[in-house]
């Protein structure tokens, strides 16, 4: 149903990079943390050679596994292996389960180790003496845990602990307890290895990319044993994760849970494990601070209340049993209600993983729960079939991208940024969240690279607060894009507009007809910042426009301030107007327009991207012999605001060379008119393209300079 690529969001986002692009040595591995793990998925891929496969085919592995030990635990604790396989299928179905087999393997096969060393402690407690192989394996899986996940380690020790206390009266336990501490102490050795070496003497890291900023890929082994969320939400949201969380994940078993709570027989330190995940799941509600993350504690959940709740399917089915009614009753009436509950789970778990995302673009929803339980299992961090056009953008820019410049992306992009960007000294990757984009452009800046890389979505608008920022694009493809960040505005005069000349109160520039302003096709280039706007102000043109003769050309404004914009309008012989397509604009903000004329297409542009085309056939204008006129047009409305850098060139610019003039590489085959609008205190402006079309400019009523 995805394709090629894996599903889940850390599986892309960090699997996928970390297992192909570092280098793993036994040295390395073991201060990453996860070592087992990371193992398991390095020698896979080295095999396979394919980090999406290699991750399809973990994912699978390791939930066989998960339900493979788990099974042998049941058997151990005393159940048949009948009853052992239908819980484990039972527990097969559950949506907590499938979420946790997602994209959270580290987990999955800690578990694992743990199941099985429970299963060596079942075999020490029911001993009468101490059987020598138990304890070997019990240390083996001891150690792997501790290699593989610190919290399910850390619940092997707890669960140890309550063993020695509860066996502490016998002597045959007092000895089984001793052997059982020297069995556990490697592992604990190793699990001061892993977490308390590296928060002393900082392991140094071997990163092939330059990072900084939102680290997208795992660099330290350890991490926070204690969260406090309180830091960051309030309580009530906190509240509402947690409780939705459960409820979403959970509800359909609560009833018989409760139901068959009594009845299950299991070792007693599985009492334990139940009391103690429950705690650390809830702990937050009543501290603010959890053990871990509480959201991976509630996931552990489903191993206790899946057994709870297949036994209170066999309670009732006793208690049918009990009715007085037919045998032939009794018997259907049991089918069919384990038949239904059993259909109910697996009808839930099937909707979970086929349902579509109901919003491609959001990763996590506002619901609550969506935080820890995503609608449906085809979530990853990105849209799978946006994938491809992210890889193609990647692709792109690896070999486009220039010497000492940074690449920002969002975090949820990291996966297919670092699997297909080729590592580079000089090439600084900066990950980000969404909500603070505008502070690692400020990092960025303080940096002075040499140019800013930014891939982000086609068709959504670049969220940066500060209107001098002008991002430009470059490459496409489907629903991204690569942009670029203008990183010197030209012209200069843009960072300070004191002093430009100010357009009001009826305050425009005139430029005198001349062949060479009334071309077939043209370009037309300026930077504006309206102050105000006025009822179908004319911005600029060479036009006559009256209720007999319509010709030339003018620059209008839309008149409306809710989707205030602005656009070229031309006229033929008869009246019949073509206009461009319509360029948004704000008030107080620089930005960067061109229209452009081939004889067949209107074109225009925004910030150096093409806003939209019009296509005119063989329609032709009628050119006008009327002055140029800028801050105005034919009629009596003024434009109110600055402009700088206007170019007029009598050919039709491609979007390249558009592209090019934003970024200062000014193109100057076929440019006939320059102006730099700054006020040098005399009424002429200066052609600076050579052509003599200097310019007069009218001073209205009162102008403010």
């Amino acid at each position: 149903m995805v394709g090629k690529y894996p599903i889940g969001s850390d599986t892309i986002t960090f699997y996928a990079p970390y297992v192909a692009k570092f280098r793993f040595d036994p040295i390395n591995m073991f201060f990453w943390g996860h070592l087992t793990s990371w193992l398991l998925m390095k020698l896979i891929y080295t095999v396979v050679g394919d980090p999406y496969l290699m991750l399809k085919i973990v994912g699978s592995a390791l939930y066989g596994f998960l339900l493979i030990s788990f099974y042998a635990f049941m058997t151990s604790s005393g159940w048949s292996r009948k009853k052992s396989l239908l819980v484990s299928l039972f527990l097969l179905v559950q949506v907590p389960t499938v979420r946790l087999s997602w994209d959270l393997f580290h987990n999955v096969l800690g578990l694992s180790f743990m199941f099985l060393a429970f299963c060596e402690l079942n075999k020490i407690r029911e001993s009468e003496e101490s059987e020598a192989g138990s304890h070997v394996r019990f240390a083996l899986f001891s150690i792997l845990t501790a290699l593989t996940h610190q919290m399910t380690f850390f619940t092997l020790v707890v669960i140890t602990i309550f063993l020695l206390i509860e066996s502490r009266s016998k002597r045959p336990s007092r000895l089984r307890a001793l052997v059982l501490v020297e069995s556990l102490l490697p592992a604990l050795f190793t699990f001061a290895l892993i977490v308390i070496v590296p928060r002393l003497v900082p392991f140094p890291q071997v990163n092939p990319f330059q990072v900084f900023y939102e680290e997208p890929l795992m660099e330290q082994a350890a991490t926070r044993f204690f969260v406090d969320y309180l830091g960051f939400i309030d309580y009530s949201e906190l509240f509402n994760r947690i409780v939705w969380t459960f409820i979403t994940g959970f509800i359909p078993l609560v009833p018989l849970v409760l139901v068959g709570f009594r009845r299950t027989r299991v070792p007693s330190f599985f009492g334990c494990y139940t009391a103690l995940v429950l705690l650390c799941t809830f702990s937050p509600l009543l501290t603010g601070v959890s053990l871990f993350n509480w959201d991976r504690w509630m996931w552990l959940l489903v191993f206790p209340l899946s057994v709870y709740a297949f036994n209170g399917i066999g309670v009732v089915n006793e208690r049918i049993s009990r009715l007085k009614s037919r045998n032939l009753l009794r018997k259907s009436a049991k089918i069919g209600f384990s038949l239904i509950m059993a259909l109910s789970f697996l009808f839930l778990c099937f909707v979970y993983v086929t349902r579509p995302q109901s919003d491609p673009f959001i990763l996590y929803g506002s619901f609550p729960s969506k935080w820890y339980l995503p609608e449906t299992m085809r979530k990853t961090a990105i849209p799978f079939e946006y994938i491809p056009d992210l890889e193609d953008c990647v692709r792109w820019l690896d070999t486009s991208i220039k010497e000492n410049s940074a690449l920002l992306f969002e975090s949820q992009f990291s996966g297919p940024v670092l699997l297909n960007l080729t590592p580079r000294n000089n090439v600084t990757l900066i990950s980000y969240y969404p909500t603070e984009f505008d502070q690692v452009l400020l990092e960025s800046a303080s940096r002075r690279f040499n140019s800013t890389y930014l891939i982000f979505w086609a068709d959504h608008r670049i969220p940066t607060a500060d209107s001098s920022i002008i991002f430009v694009k470059l490459h496409s493809k489907g629903s991204l894009s690569v942009y670029t960040k203008v990183e010197h505005l030209t012209p200069p005069s843009l960072t300070d507009s004191s002093n430009l000349l100010l357009f009001n109160n009826e305050t425009y520039v005139e430029v005198s007809d001349s062949d060479k302003l009334s071309p077939s096709i043209f370009t037309l280039e300026f930077w504006a910042k309206p102050t105000s706007f006025t009822s179908w102000s004319r911005w600029m043109g060479k036009s006559l426009y009256t209720f007999n003769k319509k010709e030339g050309w003018q620059i209008m404004w839309t008149d409306s301030i809710d989707d205030p914009g602005i656009f070229l309008a031309m006229w033929d012989e008869y009246g019949v107007e073509r206009a461009s397509q319509l360029v948004r604009i704000s008030l107080n903000e620089w930005m960067h327009v061109v229209f452009t004329f081939n004889g067949s297409h209107l074109k225009a542009f925004r910030g150096g991207n093409l806003e939209g085309v019009v296509e005119v056939g063989d329609w032709e204008p009628v050119p006008s012999r009327e002055p140029l006129r800028i801050g105005r047009a034919f009629g009596d409305t003024y434009y109110d605001g600055f402009f700088a850098g206007l170019r007029f060139y009598n050919r039709s610019l491609s979007s390249p060379e558009v592209l090019n003039n934003l970024l200062g590489e000014v193109v100057r085959d076929g440019l006939v008119l320059e102006f730099d609008f700054i006020n040098r205190g005399s009424l002429m402006l200066q052609d600076l393209s050579g052509e003599a079309n200097d310019g007069n400019i009218v001073i209205g009523s009162s102008n403010q300079r």
